[in-house]
């Protein structure tokens, strides 16, 4: 994450920017005092992460609950010699 501060806000200014903007839910790395003192107003994007970031948990979940990294490394490995009954059958997730 890049640290956006004096020397950004100040060459901003002097360019006739009013204002800036963090693509980042939070703006901890925007000096929003230097910003106040060269006129130029912060935003950020509270909430972009928030579907994102549910989808990822959901998919990772069920990664991990079906295995499927485990057994793409093991086929990727040239380990499979046939059908198993319960090769990497994971664990369901109804119930």
């Amino acid at each position: 994450t890049e640290d956006w501060g004096e020397t950004l806000f100040s060459a901003l200014s002097r360019a006739g920017g009013k204002a800036f903007s963090n693509m980042a839910v939070g703006y901890n790395n925007v000096d929003v005092n230097a910003a106040n003192k060269y006129g130029v107003a912060v935003g950020n994007t509270p909430g972009v992460l928030t579907e994102t970031t549910a989808e990822l948990a959901a998919s990772l979940s069920l990664a991990a609950a079906r295995r499927v990294v485990e057994a793409d490394e093991f086929m990727r490995a040239g380990l499979y010699d046939g059908w198993l009954p319960n090769l990497f059958v994971g664990n369901l997730l109804k119930g």
